[in-house]
């Protein structure tokens, strides 16, 4: 017994050989692989230990002309309120006397709801609209009663500050947030929406952040316990975390907020506009701080681009005042006028009735740009371009008699002009003037064919996009076949257009035959590297000889003049005016309808006539009354102030010869400069009462027209406030800065009143309120 081996040691050494063998096996493994068991460890680990921070883009910002906002982004507050007592820091306790508070502030209508909200069987509330869109003002007001359990979230948020001006140009853009939810019980997602989502707008549902689930009231998924992310997009930052607050889910990550654009530039721009988020990357340990001395990473947010549109908010304001003034006599289903700088192709003004403020969009209303994103059939202003078809084959005889009243075809049809009885026989010429559809019947019969008429209408822009930078732009359409539809395409029937394309068309005639792309984007500015990217003009080859261009205004002065059976109403002999009126029937379900105003009246204008500056289309959709006098009057008002805005027609000649160059008068005489000035037909500004020039606008070398003001500041301390009638808000501006005035403005165009009378002694603390109006 006593020689007897004992294995016990042996086996247990072995065993515990084995286990070291294998433990460092799997140290080297662990420690020497890049993977381990498919994990990259690397990679795994600083995911378990890295903390990326989202640096936001900011969103550009788009001007008009003239550099004025029309669309930036503010911080606005969402109020919250926490309900959990379990929370290390302060919840709402006494939640009667917080909702009492609140209401002194968000309204005491407001404090029954407020006090529900509060009543919630969940951790966290906010307050609905009631809580939503909070000024920096409102938020302070509210921190200034200290409650408990209080908070706010701020939000960056799309505003526009002058409402709904050019609205449908500017566009609109909304916020937006990705929510990611886990699921923990089945439970199907129609039901979700219902019970969540359903009294909000503009929220989206997808699976696995891949396809968008459409909600059109059937069951539509089912979604399992651990299934896929459930992800939300909503335009409220907090409502998805409050209304997902049951047992059924749990918040597992905002994935980000963003402002999404939906309409007019800011949709057709949207990637320009948003600009690339930065981040920053470094490690934290187990309390959340960053360790010192290891890797941080910071790639910087590139902010969105500056866009300056061709829009001239003095225009705009007359082309809106216009447009109301439509809109409150006629009240047609839509009306619209748009200005275009006859030179470059820049939309210098497009109005529009019913328009929309993108601060409070609503359900109810119809977000298309009637610029770009309505066809219609355009009637008899389309007579322009079948007239300059048939002129320019060299064949037209104008002089040519037709028989005019009506014009029976051999299936039966008859087409009449909208003088049934007609003026018997008249010549070509005359039939332009009378607007008459026989006329064109029988020019396209004599010189025209469906091939010619076509090729004509697509080569003038008809049919197909002008490239306008705005978004949802159609294409309209110019198909036709049988005789009757050539005869109705050639005076603007049975074709759709778009008011765009009328406008580019227009251009022809005002640029001897030359077509200039329409363009309401001047420039882009990059903010980061502060590069400008600006719009040229795009002109055409020539499509139209001068000849007929000459002919063709000709015949569109003949259509405003005092003896027009049709565009007579238009004349302003002051304007030397030319152009064509338009009435078009409504065609709906196949049939046009007969009523007394169921039209589409029009007219396209330019002026001056032998070099336009100016080009004006305006239409209206069924006037409730007076059809063909909806547009005259306020169309006239829109010319008159344009034409005194631009300084035309007023004997003041713009042209190089007349340009003046300034030198430097620092130093020199008041009096012996303002003689100098005055003499070369330049408007002296003076500012103080001294003999002796301290400072002036325009600097040296830089060029001025006759008329134009120049500002000369004196070494006087005495500064009266002068008589600012009409005049415009840059030179009130340029004076107020000069003059070391504190001005603040209202409205826009010209001003019309101010609060400070003249003659008044400019004090240190002076204000100087200016109401900005119409030119009557």
């Amino acid at each position: 017994m006593r020689n007897k081996k004992w294995n016990y040691p042996i086996v247990f050494f072995i065993v515990f050989l084995i286990f070291i063998l294998v433990l460092f096996l799997q140290f080297a493994y662990l420690s020497l692989s890049k993977e381990v068991y498919g994990i990259n460890m690397r990679k795994f680990a600083l995911n378990r230990n890295t903390v990326t921070n989202i640096l936001k883009a900011k969103r550009g910002t788009i001007y008009d002309a003239d550099g004025n906002v029309l669309a930036q982004d503010i911080s606005s507050y969402t109020l919250i309120a926490y309900l959990d007592p379990n929370r290390e820091t302060d919840y709402v306790e006494d939640k009667e006397y917080t909702a009492n508070k609140l209401a002194t502030i968000l309204g005491s209508e407001n404090e029954e709801y407020i006090l529900n909200r509060l009543n919630s069987n969940a951790k966290q509330v906010e307050f609905g609209s009631v809580g939503k869109n909070l000024t920096e003002l409102t938020k302070l007001a509210i921190q200034e009663l200290n409650l408990d359990g209080i908070d706010f979230v701020e939000n960056i948020k799309r505003y526009y500050p002058n409402g709904n001006f050019a609205s449908y140009i500017v566009g609109y853009a909304k916020q937006y947030t990705r929510i990611n939810i886990k699921i923990k019980e089945e439970y199907d997602l129609y039901s979700f929406y219902k019970n969540y989502f359903n009294n909000y707008d503009n929220v989206e549902i997808s699976v696995s952040n891949k396809k968008i689930i459409k909600i059109d009231g059937t069951k539509i998924i089912g979604l399992k316990q651990g299934s896929s992310m459930l992800y939300i997009k909503s335009d409220d930052l907090y409502l998805a975390s409050i209304y997902v607050s049951v047992n059924n889910y749990e918040i597992y990550s905002i994935m980000d907020t963003t402002v999404i654009g939906e309409l007019g530039i800011e949709s057709k721009f949207n990637k320009e506009l948003e600009g690339t988020d930065g981040y920053t990357k470094y490690e934290q340990d187990k309390y959340g701080y960053k360790i010192p001395e290891t890797r941080e990473e910071t790639k910087e947010a590139l902010d969105g681009y500056d866009i300056y549109l061709t829009i001239d908010s003095n225009i705009q304001r007359f082309a809106e005042s216009s447009i109301s003034e439509i809109s409150n006599e006629y009240e047609p289903d839509y009306s619209l006028i748009a200005v275009m700088d006859a030179k470059t192709g820049d939309i210098l003004a497009s109005a529009t009735s019913p328009s929309f403020n993108p601060n409070n969009l609503t359900s109810d209303m119809n977000y298309q740009n009637p610029l770009v994103s309505y066809t219609y059939e355009p009637g008899s202003v389309m007579k322009i371009y079948t007239y300059m078809c048939a002129i320019e084959t060299g064949k037209y005889d104008g002089s040519k008699e037709y028989k005019s009243g009506s014009y029976e075809f051999d299936d039966g049809t008859i087409i009449s002009d909208w003088n049934k009885v007609g003026w018997g026989m008249v010549t070509y010429d005359t039939g332009f003037s009378h607007s008459s559809n026989t006329a064109v019947i029988s020019i396209i019969k004599d010189y025209l064919s469906r091939e010619k008429l076509r090729s004509c209408l697509e080569k003038y822009g008809f049919g197909k996009k002008t490239g306008i930078e705005l978004s949802q732009e159609l294409d309209g359409n110019i198909g036709f076949k049988y005789e009757t539809e050539i005869m109705s395409a050639g005076f603007g029937q049975g074709i759709s257009i778009t008011a765009i394309q009328q406008l580019q068309a227009l251009t022809i005639v005002a640029n001897d035959g030359v077509m200039l792309k329409p363009h309401v984007i001047s420039k882009i500015v990059n903010k980061n590297t502060k590069k400008e990217t600006k719009t040229n003009v795009e002109a055409s080859d020539k499509l139209v000889s001068s000849s007929t261009i000459a002919k063709i205004k000709d015949l569109m002065e003949s259509v405003i003049s005092p003896e027009s059976t049709t565009g007579k109403n238009y004349y302003m002999s002051e304007y030397n005016l030319i152009g064509k009126t338009g009435t078009a029937q409504i065609s709906e379900k196949g049939k046009y309808l007969t009523g007394d105003n169921d039209y589409i009246v029009s007219v396209a204008l330019m002026y001056p006539k032998d070099d336009p500056e100016i080009i004006i289309y305006a239409l209206a959709k069924r006037p409730k009354h007076n059809a063909n006098l909806t547009l005259v009057e306020p169309v006239k008002e829109l010319i008159r102030n344009i034409s005194k805005y631009r300084l035309m027609f007023n004997g003041k000649n713009t042209n190089e010869d007349n340009k003046i160059k300034l030198d430097t008068y620092i130093g020199n005489s008041v009096e012996e400069v303002k003689k100098d000035l005055n003499d070369r037909n330049l408007n002296v500004i003076t500012i103080g009462d001294g003999d002796t020039i301290i400072n002036q606008f325009p600097s040296k070398d830089k060029e001025v027209i006759n008329g134009e003001k120049v500002f000369l500041v004196t070494n006087g301390e005495n500064k009266k406030i002068l008589d600012f009638t009409n005049w415009s808000k840059s030179d009130v501006s340029r004076y107020c800065l000069l003059a070391h005035i504190n001005c603040n403005f209202n409205g826009y165009g010209y001003v019309v009143s101010q609060s400070i009378e003249p003659g008044e002694i400019v004090l240190q603390d002076t204000v100087l309120g200016v109401e900005l109006g119409n030119i009557r």
